[in-house]
């Protein structure tokens, strides 16, 4: 249940976005609007993270350090929302 209710976070929030999932082997997984598509990791800098927000450019995938800060906000809002939990936890 906890897994089901992340992928609706994750399916609400990245509309419009491509979004690090995850590495497998020497391929990034990406989710943009049109579902996951894999790349070669050298597509991505070095420092490049599992939830980042990435834009297309001239066939690499750069991380766009606004928009997944605000991406993260919006999904730890949302689970406290859907948990009741009111306050933030150190």
């Amino acid at each position: 249940r906890p897994r089901a209710l992340l992928r609706l976070l994750l399916r609400r929030v990245r509309q419009g976005m491509i979004v690090l999932d995850r590495f497998a082997g020497g391929e990034a997984v990406l989710v943009g609007d049109e579902g996951p598509f894999r790349v070669p990791r050298s597509a991505l800098p070095p420092n490049a993270r599992e939830g980042d927000v990435l834009v297309p450019a001239d066939g690499r995938y750069l991380p766009d350090p606004a928009k997944t800060a605000q991406r993260r906000a919006a999904m730890r809002a949302r689970l406290r929302r859907l948990t009741g939990q009111t306050h933030r936890n150190p």
